[in-house]
């Protein structure tokens, strides 16, 4: 029923007590303009009864039973009086018939008995609606209300009638009997009053409903947020992130790319393929970050989908293909209903998240992922920085099925150096378009030097000449490598004046070895061997350390190298990061190399070449070595306990890539660790156990040696 259906049965009930009473209710009304509540009412009526003898006889009868038909009245009145015209509200227009009501018994003592008798039968239909009204009320109960009002006045309307026609001269069951219609207005309130319990309980079932179809929802809500957060996937912005801020505020670095043909022709075909090539520290990753950027508006108004992910030779959870593929999957999953069913599915085959999937299952989840995608950008920045063995086993078969594959609607786009397994790769598959950064990004650089020559301080008090001159002879030597460019500014702002400036630019390093190889000549060569152990710590430890841990991981190695050291010679670390702060970068907290090329640089080569040469498993044999010390060692070193979890977490895989040379010490250790006739406490990741029940557990010695391979030991 719509509200003005409402408001036409409230008008013609009004207007068939006017007709009835012969009356005009809005004049009547006048005086009730402030009347607000039944207790305000009665008060009036009380005041004007005063003088009648037989009505303050049966006063208490008379308001115990008018008033708690008056409270139920307001109470429904004011929520149907939210459907009627406002001209003639409900409360008001009945507080002015039960006024009337009152007066017309005119002191006679059976009229006040009458009207007594049919308001506690209202009262005991009325009733049944206390309970609903006190809720959130639906459409359809408020027709049933409006009703119920129309009926109440109709009622209290041939009362008065009946009393100022003389016909209630006796008790009131008598009457009944004489007057259908009124017994019949009366049932109709009762049945009324019935449907309406009726109505409440539908709408309240209605209610219950809702509520429960809340809760199934939230309850998915609550497990779709699980599905999302299952895979524990690496998290690729943190890369993104950090490329972007590597550009200056205000710098179009990388805007090229979007107005080059073989890009443009990329993003708008179908199956389409790009491998963005240039030298180590070229800009490769602020590149692809700008163009992700970009695809990442374009998905908005293209309703594609979006992926991307970043190898990184520091973080090992993104330096092999399962972590891409969690990525890509997880990335993708929620892009699509469909694609979203698929993630579910995998979801509930792995007992709904408490077992991780195989690579083989994420990488078919994906290509069925990518099957509910009408189109899909993914983007892999870094291909050479992810593990040599797992990119021959499975990263460039990936990509030459699925990536560079004609089954799916996907624009690939990847950056890498011009590695020959990978340009192989992408011969063979023909990929689309292939771009050679080194002759392009001269146009970046320039811009980037330019910013940084008129925005930084250092700068801004050297004549233009001599800018000039720092422009030109960078750019001159710089062959496509913005990092390269980024070092040789940080020697520059070094120099306390222009004619050392002068001086650095007539010897500028050739390349990004002769760079590492400069910096690495400048450290006093009696802390050389704190250096190379900090720099193996940095290069092979399981997980980056934070520059504590670090100081508290090269002081262990130290004091198993020198067990007899006084503790007045114990090296300085409040200041040892200053020599290499060029080489490293502290992210999230965690000491790491600036780039790829930095490790490479002191893993290349020997050591009669590089000084600072580190080699895997010597590395590893030391650090392990320097782990076993701390868990056997009986002495005082409660100043490093900070590294404690760490060398018990590790300690085994650090072993298992060592190297077991009965000379050396780490073979002791390890028999005086494991070899005693006790329990120790080891986290042992080396087999790929991450969670529980297989975490912190002891195990026997037996256990631990068979788990690094070296049970012969014991």
């Amino acid at each position: 029923m719509a509200d003005n259906q409402f408001s036409d049965i409230w008008a013609s009930a009004i207007k068939q007590y006017e007709a009835d009473m012969k009356i005009n209710i809005m004049d009547a009304s006048h005086n009730f303009v402030n009347i607000t509540s039944p207790d305000e009412l009665l008060g009036i009526i009380d005041g004007e009864q005063k003088k009648f003898k037989n009505y303050h006889k049966q006063v208490e009868k008379i308001q115990g039973a008018v008033k708690p038909v008056l409270d139920v009245i307001q109470t429904i009145a004011d929520i149907a009086g939210e459907a009627v015209e406002a001209a003639f509200p409900p409360a008001k227009i009945v507080f002015v018939a039960v006024k009337l009501l009152l007066d017309a018994a005119d002191n006679v003592s059976a009229r006040y008995k009458a009207i007594i008798n049919i308001f506690v039968r209202m009262q005991a239909f009325l009733e049944r609606c206390k309970t609903y009204v006190k809720s959130s009320i639906s459409h359809g109960l408020q027709q049933r209300l409006v009703e119920i009002l129309v009926h109440l006045l109709s009622i209290i309307g041939m009362v008065t009638k009946d009393i100022k026609r003389g016909y209630l001269r006796h008790f009131f069951h008598s009457v009944l009997a004489k007057d259908s219609a009124l017994e019949d207005a009366l049932q109709t309130l009762s049945d009324l009053t019935k449907e309406e319990a009726l109505a409440a309980l539908a709408d309240i079932h209605s209610k219950v409903g809702q509520t429960l179809q809340k809760m199934v929802d939230l309850t998915e809500t609550q497990k779709d947020d699980k599905c999302f957060g299952w895979l524990a996937a690496p998290d690729p912005s943190v890369n993104h992130n950090a490329a972007q801020d590597k550009v200056k505020q205000g710098q179009k670095t990388g805007q090229w790319i979007f107005q080059n043909s073989d890009f443009v022709e990329w993003m708008h075909s179908i199956h389409s393929s790009m491998w963005l090539h240039g030298k180590p520290g070229g800009g490769k990753s602020v590149l692809c970050s700008t163009i992700i950027n970009m695809l990442q508006d374009h998905r908005f108004k293209a309703s594609c989908a979006v992926a991307f992910f970043y190898f990184d030779f520091r973080d090992p959870s993104k330096q092999n293909c399962h972590g891409m593929l969690q990525s890509l999957v997880k990335q993708l999953g929620y892009q699509s209903s469909g694609a979203f069913a698929v993630l579910k599915k995998l979801y509930a085959d792995h007992d709904n998240g408490h077992m991780q999937p195989s690579r083989q299952k994420l990488h078919d989840a994906l290509g069925d992922i990518l099957k509910q995608l009408n189109s899909a950008y993914i983007v892999l920045d870094a291909l050479d920085e992810c593990l040599p063995e797992d990119r021959h086993d499975f990263l460039l078969p990936f990509l030459d099925k699925i990536m560079l594959g004609k089954d799916y609607s996907v624009h690939f786009l990847a950056t890498s150096r011009s590695e020959v397994d990978i340009e192989d790769c992408f011969k063979q598959k023909k990929v689309s378009h292939s771009i050679d950064l080194d002759r392009l990004v001269h146009n970046d650089i320039e811009t980037y030097l330019s910013t940084v020559l008129q925005t930084d301080s250092i700068f801004q008090h050297y004549d233009a000449g001599l800018k000039k001159q720092i422009r030109d002879s960078l750019l001159c030597k710089a062959d496509g490598m913005f990092l390269w460019v980024s070092y040789q500014i940080k020697e520059l702002k070094k120099c306390a004046s222009g004619v050392a400036l002068r001086i650095v630019l007539d010897n500028l390093p050739k390349d990004l070895e002769e760079t590492y190889k400069n910096i690495l000549q400048r450290i006093d060569s009696k802390e050389a061997e704190i250096f190379h152990m900090m720099l193996s710590w940095i290069a092979f430890s399981e997980q980056p350390l934070t520059k504590s841990k670090l100081a508290a991981a090269v002081g262990i190695s130290y004091r198993e190298a020198h067990p007899k050291f006084k503790e007045s010679l114990f090296p300085d670390f409040s200041n040892m990061l200053r020599p290499i702060s060029s080489l490293i970068i502290e992210s999230n907290e965690r000491i790491q190399f600036c780039h790829f090329s930095v490790k490479e640089y002191l893993t290349s080569g020997d050591s009669q070449s590089n000084p600072y040469h580190i080699n895997l498993s010597v590395s590893h044999t030391m650090i392990a070595q320097s782990c076993l010390y701390f868990l056997v060692s009986t002495e005082d070193n409660s100043d490093l306990r900070m590294i404690e979890t760490y060398t018990k977490k590790f300690v085994l895989k650090h072993i298992q890539n060592a190297e077991l040379d009965p000379n050396k010490n780490i073979c002791d250790y390890i028999l005086h660790l494991f070899g005693e006739k006790r329990q120790v406490r080891i986290d042992h990741t080396i087999c790929g156990y991450s969670s529980w029940p297989f975490r912190r557990i002891k195990h026997s010695p037996a256990w631990c040696s068979s788990a690094i391979g070296k049970l012969d030991m014991l």
